[in-house]
């Protein structure tokens, strides 16, 4: 019987689709954590600095600098991979519209511009965990500079 499944194979192809579906779960929860993460250290940096260093080091300002581009290059990156998520899986629904026995000629290209594009996205996600975890560092060497700099704790 032509186009019929056996149990095997139609498990498999469930099996691949449950895969790809907890993928793209974890991955979206991986980027929100980082978002939150990022959000919260730049947030709470700026907004309770004062307490966490009673006399700031103007001399150490430069780390708490870089550890704020760092925040906000992360958050960056972060938006871009998701817009470029939805654009891979946009372009490779548009490569499945057409039957396979009579695939359009562009949308073997759209399905390769979208493998290009998730190539991109695993680059751009070392990116932003380097830019967070360099931000974390920066952050809690500010802390701890300063902190040594006025004698200890408050």
């Amino acid at each position: 019987m032509a186009g019929a499944h056996n149990s095997d194979g139609q498990s498999h192809e469930d099996a691949k689709k449950e895969l790809y579906r907890t993928m793209v779960q974890e991955a979206s929860a991986f980027y929100r954590q980082m978002a939150t993460i990022c959000s919260a250290f730049l947030g709470g940096s700026m907004l309770f600095s004062d307490r966490l260093v009673r006399a700031p080091e103007p001399r150490w300002s430069w780390i708490l600098l870089a550890a704020w581009v760092c925040f906000v290059l992360t958050l960056a990156v972060i938006v871009w991979l998701r817009w470029q998520n939805v654009e891979s899986h946009r372009l490779v629904l548009e490569s499945l519209k057409s039957p396979s026995s009579d695939a359009s000629p562009g949308s073997q290209d759209k399905y390769d511009k979208a493998l290009m594009l998730a190539k991109h996205g695993r680059v751009l996600t070392y990116v932003a965990l380097v830019s967070l975890l360099l931000g974390l560092a920066a952050h809690v060497v500010y802390i701890g500079l300063n902190l040594y700099a006025s004698g200890g704790a408050q």
